[in-house]
């Protein structure tokens, strides 16, 4: 059985149009205080190069101020392992 690339059916690409790394301003990446001390964060797009930078990040993160619970919510395709590991020393060292 031979199998052509169209007839394979591939999942939907999120993809952001301007804007690339700015919070709020795009349905692929934001963070957010959110109710009762708590904040959401979401990555839906690649982390590093043209998606959000452990910079970027850190920043939002530390404009949050006090939260005691952080909800986080990550579909990437992957990106820059530097710009990984440095999200998640950040997330790990966060109090909440």
């Amino acid at each position: 059985m031979k199998t052509t690339a169209a007839a394979i059916k591939m999942p939907p690409v999120m993809t952001a149009g301007s804007g690339r790394g700015e919070s709020g301003s795009n349905g692929w990446y934001s963070i957010r205080a959110a109710a009762n001390n708590a904040a959401e964060i979401c990555i839906y797009d690649e982390i590093g190069g043209w998606g959000i930078s452990a910079r970027r990040f850190a920043e939002e993160l530390s404009a949050l101020g006090q939260i005691n619970r952080i909800n986080l919510h990550i579909h990437s395709p992957g990106g820059a392992v530097l710009d990984g590991i440095a999200i998640y020393n950040l997330l790990k060292a966060h109090p909440a």
